[in-house]
């Protein structure tokens, strides 16, 4: 039988523990957080659940991998992997469940390294939220004797 979009709606929030209202159903995997590991394990439950073939399926069209996951996107962005994400929505993944494969054909894309001025401006976040961390705590130990 084939399953319509009501069913796999209600399927991704049972999965997720969560209802999805419209604007997050067009891009559920960054509207919900699930990156890396959580996005493979979201995927990998839709496909066992509807019977899909994922051949074909790039996983990092749709998020960030793992590694990038663990880098804080703020303040600069954590740019993607080839420039661009592919929003992974509740029609998408019905259309997937009404098919049983991957429905997607993605492009042959490059690899891009870092923003539009030719540099990745994100590997500087770390360092300075802990500079940001660091002032906040030395502000609080300053400000706290002086106000009482």
């Amino acid at each position: 039988m084939t399953p319509s979009r009501p069913e796999v709606l209600e399927w991704l929030q049972d999965w997720i523990g969560t209802t999805l209202p419209p604007v997050v159903q067009a891009d559920v995997l960054h509207a919900t957080g699930r990156e890396g590991a959580e996005a493979d394990a979201l995927v990998a439950a839709f496909a066992a659940q509807f019977g899909v073939d994922m051949t074909g399926y790039q996983p990092r069209m749709h998020c960030r991998s793992n590694g990038q996951a663990l880098r804080p996107d703020w303040p600069f962005p954590v740019p993607p992997v080839h420039g661009a994400v592919v929003p992974l929505s509740v029609s998408l993944l019905h259309a997937a469940a009404v098919a049983r494969r991957w429905p997607v054909t993605y492009p042959k894309l490059p690899v891009v390294r870092g923003l539009s001025v030719g540099r990745d401006l994100s590997v500087a976040n770390v360092p300075l939220l802990m500079a940001g961390l660091i002032a906040a705590t030395l502000l609080v130990l300053w400000a706290v004797p002086v106000a009482f």
